[in-house]
């Protein structure tokens, strides 16, 4: 991803909002990412927008140069995991039951396609983390 995109996006009247398609591109397509680039990427995550948590931490953890990368990677994966988390938390709120297993039931059958595992394996994981 460009320096470029990042700062196109992040000059727009909505910064989080805009920022979303640029960093929706893999940080670790294979470019080269270089201070100003981790810089922006880790401004829009500061303002709490997951999908740049996501990226910076993808960001540190494809390019670990030294042992502290891996903390700020794992650190900005449990940063995302909380906000996704929260936010996850406020729609299920104002789901009725059926709608929730209804959406269980199409998340762990995107999952079972994706990673191809047998059905019963991700059931019972969406069984135990619901429980």
């Amino acid at each position: 991803m460009s320096i470029s995109a990042f700062e196109l996006a992040l000059n727009q009247a909505t910064p989080a909002q805009s920022l979303l398609p640029a960093l929706l591109a893999s940080p670790t397509n294979g470019n080269h990412h270089d201070e100003a680039t981790l810089a922006i990427c880790q401004k829009a995550a500061e303002q709490g927008l997951p999908t740049a948590q996501l990226a910076l931490a993808q960001l540190y953890s494809a390019h670990r140069a030294t042992p502290k990368d891996l903390v700020y990677t794992y650190m900005w994966f449990l940063i995302a995991s909380e906000q996704i988390t929260r936010a996850k938390n406020h729609v299920n709120q104002s789901m009725t039951m059926e709608q929730l297993l209804e959406a269980e039931q199409r998340a762990a059958e995107w999952i079972r396609k994706a990673r191809k595992i047998p059905p019963s394996s991700i059931e019972n994981t969406l069984d135990a983390s619901t429980a």
